[in-house]
């Protein structure tokens, strides 16, 4: 199975999806690597006889004003993009491809749900086959489909319900996309914690996560994301303390191909550097791709920045109670991240990992004001 989700926000829109496809497990099953899991002999995450046998773009840019996300067998959602793609243009709307979907006489028998967003009169909009409707007092219009639309739905909600006073127009894909980062932060510092017993993969989802958005007038996928898990320590002395990270992972899209690079280190406390236990880039195809199929690729072309940073800490009070604080932020470059936050380097086994001046100053502020409110909650 599979989560996609979408919602429109004050004018533009937003859908996504994770990347993994599961089948049965069975003797000599090709167990497929995931970013977030580590194990010693290369094997992914097995739960309730089933193992991941791919990983796959799941939304897919039809063009600048149509976007699909769609979950369920494999086979039939290649069918259905296939059957999209023959399209022209003009036909590209969300009324012609439901139609489709519920009144062609091979689509309208797949057991499959489908979000589909599109730019119609300047505007975005969102249509969908089969699947959850999801109250929201912040995002409109916002549906789910597929095993992970619990987990969307809670993650949404935990970001907020109010309704927002007056953001800057040129702030709201901004705000709108760290919504949903957000979320992709504490689902994969769930699946890294949890490993085998992550409610994701129980679920049979996960592994990581893509993001189109409606801004400069057309539909684009979010590029150069930089998530980044840290424990830190509050002391008896009500000290705050912040190490290097445990894994890092870096979303970049190079043309049609989605890299993610998975960094694994060793924790140790108050130090620059830390061992690599495990450095991967994978290669993910669009799921309707020829012989679509992963791989690890043994030259990276990915670096360790970006222009969005999903910092997610830990925070380890003296009675062992764990508080976990999510920094989410955009800069304007990855330059910019790496000059303000930090750019991390990978050197042999070793990963060398410096807090800018910048980051030193604001983040223990932020972090203690996220904690005030998580304790008064």
């Amino acid at each position: 199975m599979t989560a996609i989700a979408g919602f429109e926000f004050r004018g533009t829109a937003f859908l996504y999806g994770d990347i993994i496809a599961t089948a049965p497990v069975h003797p000599g099953f090709p167990h497929v690597e995931v970013p977030t899991y580590l194990s010693d002999d290369g094997s992914g995450p097995i739960s309730g006889g089933r193992g991941v046998s791919g990983l796959y773009q799941k939304i897919i840019l039809l063009s600048e004003s149509c976007a699909i996300a769609c979950t369920g067998r494999v086979d039939e959602i290649v069918s259905i993009i296939h059957e999209f793609r023959k399209l022209p243009s003009e036909k590209l709307t969300g009324t012609v491809m439901l139609r489709m979907l519920e009144e062609d006489t091979e689509l309208k028998i797949y057991d499959v749900g489908v979000i589909i967003l599109t730019v119609e009169d300047s505007k975005p909009v969102i249509t969908a086959h089969n699947v959850t409707q999801i109250d929201s007092a912040l995002f409109e219009n916002a549906v789910a489909a597929g095993s992970g639309v619990e987990a969307f739905e809670k993650y949404l909600y935990m970001y907020g319900e109010n309704p927002l006073g007056e953001i800057a127009e040129d702030e709201i894909v901004v705000y709108g996309t760290c919504a949903v980062l957000f979320q992709f932060s504490l689902l994969l510092h769930h699946e890294f914690n949890k490993q085998d017993f992550s409610d994701t993969f129980y679920d049979h989802f996960g592994g990581g996560y893509e993001l189109i958005a409606f801004y400069d007038g057309k539909l684009q996928k979010i590029n150069n994301a930089l998530y980044v898990f840290c424990k830190g320590l509050i002391n008896s002395d009500g000290f705050l303390s912040v190490d290097t990270p445990s894994l890092l992972i870096k979303q970049e899209h190079i043309d049609s191909e989605l890299y993610i690079r998975s960094v694994h280190t060793t924790h140790k406390s108050h130090n620059e550097s830390a061992d690599i236990l495990s450095d991967r880039t994978f290669l993910i195809p669009p799921i309707h791709h020829i012989n679509a199929k992963s791989q690890v690729v043994t030259e990276t072309p990915i670096e360790l920045t970006g222009e969005f940073l999903c910092l997610i800490v830990d925070v380890e009070y003296p009675d062992n109670h764990v508080a976990r604080i999510p920094y989410i932020r955009k800069f304007s470059s990855p330059t910019s991240l790496a000059e303000q936050a930090f750019h991390p380097e990978v050197a042999g086994d070793k990963l060398s990992f410096q807090w800018q001046e910048k980051i030193s100053n604001e983040l223990p502020g932020y972090l203690i004001r996220a904690l005030d409110h998580w304790h008064s909650n």
